[in-house]
């Protein structure tokens, strides 16, 4: 599910905790909330793209590329169609899909990009650098802040705890190798 259905899950009870996006517009009387991260929404391309070869890449730069990003169910969708209206660059939405992994492998050979949240595991890096495509940074990136979120309660089942104790253990920045220093700096 998106980040934006999680959400919804969480605040009916359907799920017992769920990673979403910054804000995740939660009452704190009812939710504690846990950052994971601090990262930014980047764009994905083929090597041979004409826009990898830049340092730095603008918004307006998509006018004339057309690129993917998360379905209306994340909030990185959200994001990214606020960051073009706000810049006045041209939406060039090609598709949206609920699948990171299809939406990196789409740029393969394509003059298409793929807008998502930056990579920060070594398995996505290690993915990324096998298929060859390369992530390019924005002059003015959005942020994006994961964070974990969960009902407030006196007493949590120890189930609960374990899987809420283990995700917050595997984000733990010395547990894993950040591609970009500049990740601590946002």
């Amino acid at each position: 599910a998106g980040t934006l259905e999680l959400r919804e899950m969480l605040i009916d009870q359907t799920i017992h905790a769920a990673i979403l996006a910054e804000p995740a517009a939660l009452r704190s009387e009812d939710f504690e909330e846990y950052q994971l991260m601090r990262t930014e929404i980047v764009a994905f391309m083929d090597p041979n793209h004409p826009l990898s070869k830049k340092r730095l890449i603008k918004w307006s730069d998509l006018n004339d590329y057309p690129f993917a990003t998360y379905n209306e169910k994340d909030k990185v969708y959200h994001l990214v169609n606020e960051k073009l209206e706000s810049k006045k660059a041209k939406e060039n939405l090609l598709f949206t899909s609920a699948s990171w992994d299809y939406m990196i492998e789409s740029v393969v050979d394509n003059k298409h990009i793929s807008i998502l949240p930056t990579i920060y595991f070594r398995q996505f890096i290690s993915r990324v650098e096998h298929i060859g495509v390369v992530e390019k940074r924005f002059e003015d990136p959005i942020s994006y802040i994961p964070v974990l979120a969960r009902p407030k309660k006196k007493v949590y089942a120890p189930v609960e705890s374990f899987v809420f104790d283990s995700i917050l253990e595997n984000f733990h920045f010395d547990d894993h190798t950040l591609k970009y220093d500049f990740l601590e700096d946002l």
